[in-house]
């Protein structure tokens, strides 16, 4: 199963951990091919356990194993492997489930506002009134239905997004708004390829 949990010796849950430490993350994937907009791995920032994605976005690994994940992450991860990122069911606001497709379990990310890399980013150029249509700084015209929309209606134009197809296949992705944690289901419309 591709879920990390934290329980005692006897394999039962630990009650006296805290609610990032018991949480199960889970993270299947639908489709293991690598999407036309594929965020991949760059490096990993040991002292701050920050991932740092292609697109320039920068994730905080959060939980009480971080340590483990930044050990295992700086050990096998490698520049260029597909990352996957999404919600998943025991997650809160602006908390997010990361994979590596090729190796290892999902785990607990926060996104965050820096950005090592603005040119490499994507952007909101435009953004329909209600929020079921963007447009970002590539030229693509991305539609959401109307859960998504009752984020994306707030979000403006200049805001960076990150573009990830987490558990969705096709031309279906994950937008975040890195600045609140935001999100929404999005499919591209138009635009090139």
């Amino acid at each position: 199963m591709d879920s990390i949990a934290n329980v005692s010796s006897g394999g039962e849950p630990n009650e006296n951990l805290s609610h990032e430490e018991t949480k199960i993350v889970d993270l299947k994937i639908s489709s293991h091919a690598r999407p036309k907009i594929c965020t991949s791995f760059e490096e990993i920032q040991i002292q701050r356990a920050v991932v740092v994605l292609s697109d320039g976005s920068e994730w905080t690994i959060i939980g009480n194993k971080k340590d483990q994940i930044v050990k295992t992450i700086s050990k096998l991860w490698k520049q260029g492997d597909d990352i996957r990122i999404d919600k998943s069911k025991n997650t809160k606001a602006g908390e997010f489930a990361m994979k590596n497709v090729r190796e290892g379990s999902p785990f607990l990310v926060k996104s965050s506002k820096e950005c090592a890399d603005t040119s490499k980013a994507f952007f909101i150029k435009e953004v329909d009134p209600s929020g079921y249509a963007i447009k970002t700084n590539d030229g693509k015209v991305w539609i959401t239905g109307y859960l998504g929309a009752c984020n994306t209606q707030y979000w403006k134009e200049g805001y960076r997004v990150v573009i990830n197809q987490g558990t969705f296949s096709g031309n279906d992705y994950r937008m975040i708004n890195p600045n609140n944690g935001s999100n929404a289901w999005v499919t591209q419309v138009f635009g090139k390829d």
